[in-house]
């Protein structure tokens, strides 16, 4: 759905990323960290991308003439659809100097909120990294959702100060960033009750990233938070890793009702986006489609491809008969794993 003219765009924008047709991450694999090829041999990249193209829709048109409604609703705001942008952070590292923490976000943010969703912008092992995407988010009227790193209670503290002030809907942290660096690097893990004192200090509500477990969704909801993201961050943690669409229907099953849950991990179109709701994910975040978008088409090419998305993922509810998000069910989908 990204069209060939912003993929040649980015292609020459864009020094670890190749703008494949098929953004699967074979092409990328075994580039390190942190270009977009994923953990040791990209296999936890790769795998994240096969799970969710493994997954098939169940077509039904007999049913009433009636359009989709895509729209969907977290903490109180209303988004033409059911996805966000996921969060990167240093994208002149990751993918190529002719966008920075800056320019990226005003790019996401703003050709986000044309098409009525989100932007996840992203954060790094310095502070600044988050700080410049968050002025952004408060220039542009709080129109995105910063993700800090899971610093020591100082910096994330400050994190916390910048993101009210921003105006920003909701706050997301990455619990899994520890895995990014060996021995962790500036980051730290926290025990339920350090995240609940946590959650008890933040007056927005947190989501909490890199959850692939029930027992660690179950924390997650005891500790306060108002939503998790099923995530392998992007297969840069371990080529051993499931893919998150391989956990995500278990996690749903203990958790679902109480706490939004977010997926990502291989997620292009909007049938993807499909296949995650019927498996319990109440939203997805897609991430690399995005960054080719913003560095091939600039504003107008991340509005076009998020529109792109949303009105596929209407098309899978006509195929399917699914008038509203709420009516997007296991039995329409078939999924072998």
């Amino acid at each position: 759905m990204l069209t060939e003219e912003i993929r040649k765009a980015a292609k020459e924008n864009m020094v670890l990323c190749s703008a494949c047709p098929v953004c699967d991450c074979r092409t990328c694999r075994g580039r390190v960290a942190p270009g977009p090829g994923g953990a040791g041999n990209g296999e936890n990249a790769i795998r994240s991308f096969d799970k969710v193209h493994d997954i098939c829709i169940n077509m039904d048109v007999v049913n009433e003439n009636i359009k989709p409604d895509t729209s969907f609703i977290m903490f109180g705001k209303t988004f033409a659809y059911p996805f966000f942008i996921a969060p990167i952070g240093l994208p002149q590292r990751v993918y190529g100097p002719k966008l920075d923490d800056t320019t990226y976000a005003e790019v996401l943010i703003s050709g986000g909120a044309e098409a009525g969703i989100l932007a996840f912008t992203g954060g790094g092992p310095m502070l600044e990294v988050y700080e410049k995407p968050v002025a952004v988010i408060k220039q542009l009227g709080g129109l995105g959702i910063p993700t800090m790193k899971s610093f020591p209670d100082d910096a994330v503290f400050r994190c916390i100060e910048l993101a009210v002030d921003a105006g920003a809907p909701a706050l997301a942290m990455d619990i899994d960033c520890v895995g990014l660096i060996p021995g962790g690097g500036p980051f730290i893990r926290r025990s339920e009750k350090e995240l609940a004192q946590l959650v008890q200090k933040c007056p927005l509500p947190l989501i909490l990233k890199g959850v692939m477990t029930p027992r660690a969704a179950k924390a997650a909801i005891d500790a306060g938070a108002k939503g998790i993201v099923v995530s392998s961050h992007g297969g840069r943690l371990s080529p051993s890793l499931p893919a998150p669409i391989e956990v995500l229907e278990e996690i749903a099953n203990n958790v679902r009702g109480k706490i939004t849950i977010i997926v990502d991990g291989g997620f292009r179109s909007g049938e993807d986006v499909f296949k995650a709701m019927a498996l319990g994910a109440d939203a997805v975040l897609i991430g690399r489609p995005f960054a080719v978008a913003a560095y091939g088409g600039g504003v107008e090419g991340v509005k076009n491809y998020a529109v792109s998305v949303g009105e596929n993922l209407r098309q899978a509810m006509l195929l399917t008969g699914a008038k509203t998000l709420a009516d997007i069910r296991r039995e329409m989908v078939r999924c072998a794993f």
